[in-house]
């Protein structure tokens, strides 16, 4: 009799225990939403702007590598980039860690975009395409162990608690579109040019005193700036620069004949070709208040309206390399005999 209640209620348990496990391995949720998961590597910490940065640069593109393999069935081989920047933020370690598809043209395409991603510091940064670990399910309550029964009755059983079903898993919040950004590009050096030029006419037609070189240069002073401006899209600073340098020379020669006249008064030359110790105080404060107006008008197209915006990229910013900066050189150079003048600019674009 004692063998014969004892075997029932041992196999009861056993059943018991693989029930649980059945039901724990039904409640493992499936994989249905990859994302790109960036983290510090090989032992690199890595600040949170720059695991985001990254991010949002390698998604597309790992997205794309995971394409890739799983149309040539390849779909065991996980979408990995590893990149690791020194000291100056220069990548010196960039890999698409695919073994044995690394010479697919997607793959090299791949590593190309990211050949020359730049980083603001040195550290070492892993990014995978995949889903995120599942959550640790509820642990299963442990198994009722059944005494061995008493020699005449066997208890029953005792009824084994559900285990509690397993979250599911929360998607990640989308992000959220980023509208166009937008660059200040200076284009000063080009209305630097166009005032060095058309100064170095008029000095040299005051030089030798014609009147043809010193209009041509006043008007290319007035209106060569604002064309350039104008020639950027800047029509409305364009006007404004016409408006100063038509005003502002003007004004600063006023000031300065009333400030010259009150210090110097009017003892002496009235001559602009005695400018100097043999002209009178009104002369030469006007020829310096005029200079300082001419100065000014440089001063304000080159450095204050000479921008123009152009739209970036960020995704092609940070993998394309810096372009170069423009760099020039200019001097003016004067010919002045007895017979004849000559003005001209050399310049090095």
């Amino acid at each position: 009799m004692r063998r014969a209640l004892r075997a029932p209620l041992v196999g009861a348990a056993t059943l018991t225990v693989i029930g649980t496990f059945a039901v724990d391995a039904a409640a493992q949720p499936a994989c249905t939403t990859p994302k790109t998961m960036c983290a510090g590597h090989s032992g690199y910490y890595a600040p949170s702007e720059d695991l985001e940065r990254l991010t949002a640069v390698a998604d597309p593109i790992l997205r794309d590598v995971r394409a890739c393999l799983d149309g040539i069935g390849a779909k065991h081989v996980a979408s990995v980039l590893v990149i690791r920047w020194d000291s100056e933020g220069k990548p010196v370690d960039v890999r698409i860690d695919v073994p044995g598809y690394e010479g697919l043209p997607c793959v090299q395409k791949a590593h190309a975009k990211v050949a020359m991603l730049e980083n603001p510091r040195e550290t070492a940064i892993r990014c995978e395409l995949g889903c995120p670990p599942p959550p640790k399910p509820a642990p299963a309550p442990a198994p009722i162990v059944v005494a061995p029964p008493a020699p005449t009755t066997a208890p029953a059983p005792a009824p084994q608690p559900a285990p509690a079903p397993a979250p599911a898993p929360v998607p990640a919040p989308a992000r959220a579109p980023e509208g166009p950004r937008y660059e200040k590009v200076w284009y000063g050096y080009q209305t630097l040019i166009a005032d060095g030029l058309s100064l170095a006419l008029l000095t040299g037609g005051v030089v030798a005193k014609a009147s043809e070189p010193i209009v041509a240069g006043y008007v290319g002073f007035v209106l060569a700036s604002p064309i350039v401006h104008m020639a950027h899209g800047n029509v409305g600073p364009g006007f404004g620069s016409i408006g100063t340098r038509l005003f502002v020379p003007w004004i600063g020669a006023g000031i300065g004949a009333i400030t010259g006249l009150i210090v110097g008064g009017t003892s002496g030359s009235g001559a602009v070709a005695d400018f100097g110790s043999r002209a009178n105080g009104a002369l030469n404060g006007a020829v310096i208040g005029t200079v300082i107006g001419v100065v000014g008008c440089i001063a304000i197209d080159a450095a204050g309206l000479a921008y123009t915006k152009e739209r970036v990229d960020d995704a092609n910013v940070s993998l394309a390399p810096r372009p170069p900066q423009p760099t020039f050189t200019l001097a003016p150079s004067f010919d002045l005999r007895s017979d004849r003048a000559s003005v001209g600019v050399v310049g090095r674009f």
